[in-house]
């Protein structure tokens, strides 16, 4: 049976500061996909994502979010995401790991809303997502770059999305958190059946955590399962004649 996708995007062109950094996009995602999108540096992996947030306009072609167009689509609760790097502002903030998580909730309150218990419920089952239930009252500040991370995807989680996007999360985080992170990637996609996007620089993890793979160079160069798409040929037309796999032996 032919199954709609969560995401659709057909012949997108987008463009920044008059200059085309997008170029026929197509590309459909699927509920239980779990989506690598891996290019250079300015291949436009970040620009993709921004723009199925519905945060960069398109200058041409379509782009659907669960069925809807992406200018009529409003139920953003769907869609949970996790960015790069955390503001600076935010992180030097006395925040604890429950009042991070808890801005998750923001969109769906007005403003001076009191938490509710069905609130603190959404919260305690995200924290216990990503095993940070305990250090709940903990300052971010005080935590590591991989518990961080794992606050940041329990923010994206407490409103039950479908969808995951997350945008080089391991950035600063050390190898061993790095292989705990990636565990928790798989338990998210396996067991809990919620969809992911990563965009990530390793070639060598992707090709062992994704089920398919995006690689773009202002275009899509290639898609499908790793297996079929991270050849010596394709490499090479997204990297040039400077690229090297590194394997890493998890």
């Amino acid at each position: 049976m032919y199954k709609k996708p969560l995401v659709s995007i057909s012949h997108v062109n987008v463009d920044r500061a008059g200059i085309r950094v997008l170029e026929n996009i197509s590309l459909d995602i699927y509920k239980g996909d779990f989506l690598g999108i891996v290019g250079p540096n300015g291949s436009g992996k970040t620009t993709l994502l921004k723009t199925m947030l519905g945060l960069l306009p398109i200058a041409s072609g379509s782009l659907s979010l669960f069925g809807k167009n992406v200018k009529r689509f409003r139920d953003w609760k769907k869609i949970g995401y996790v960015p790069q790097k955390p503001g600076a502002v935010l992180m030097s903030t006395p925040i604890t790991v429950w009042e991070m998580v808890s801005l998750g909730l923001l969109h769906n309150k007005r403003f001076f809303d009191f938490e509710r218990a069905k609130d603190t419920a959404a919260i305690t089952n995200a924290l216990e997502a990503v095993g940070m239930e305990p250090l709940k009252d903990r300052l971010m500040h005080q935590l590591s770059g991989g518990q961080q991370q794992r606050v940041f995807i329990a923010r994206a989680l407490v409103s039950n999305p479908e969808l995951l996007i997350l945008d080089e999360p391991t950035v600063g985080v050390d190898s061993d958190s790095q292989s705990k992170f990636y565990d928790l990637l798989r338990k998210l996609n396996k067991e809990m059946d919620l969809t992911l996007v990563l965009i990530s620089h390793d070639i060598d993890v992707v090709s062992h955590e994704v089920s398919v793979v995006a690689c773009i160079n202002k275009t899509i160069i290639s898609h499908g399962t790793p297996k079929s798409v991270l050849k010596g040929e394709v490499l090479k037309e997204m990297y040039g004649d400077q690229v090297t796999r590194i394997t890493h032996n998890h």
